[in-house]
């Protein structure tokens, strides 16, 4: 299930301290950064020259990817429903092994990967 925010209308519908204990992974041209979110949290810090900024929890992922084509700035609201197929994947920053959940569906006996978010892989 997706929902689509600007950049304005985000900041308003998340209180600051409500990514305490997420995850923040950001790329931009030259680096990428990845980071466990462990007090108040301003997004426009991390935002400037962004080309994708991923904020997750074991639940929900807000994404923000940047785009030439689409004309303004969006972020999206990811979460599971209980009508997707799901494939899990996962991948390594350091230590951290962070869970990528693939939204799939079959078209003419092909399988289409519609989406994904990342989650924190609570296995450990």
């Amino acid at each position: 299930m997706e929902s689509e925010y600007t950049l304005k209308n985000i900041s308003t519908h998340l209180k600051e301290d409500k990514f305490k204990g997420y995850y923040l992974y950001a790329i931009y041209r030259k680096k990428c950064l990845f980071q466990k979110i462990e007090k108040e949290f301003s997004l426009s810090n991390c935002y400037g020259e962004a080309l994708e900024i991923h904020i997750f929890d074991s639940k929900e992922e807000y994404r923000y990817v940047k785009s030439k084509i689409n004309k303004g700035d969006r972020f999206i609201l990811i979460k599971d429903s209980d009508d997707m197929n799901i494939f899990k994947d996962y991948m390594y920053f350091g230590n951290n092994r962070v869970e990528v959940i693939n939204y799939y569906t079959f078209d003419n006996g092909m399988i289409k990967f519609e989406n994904y978010r990342l989650s924190v892989d609570e296995s450990k």
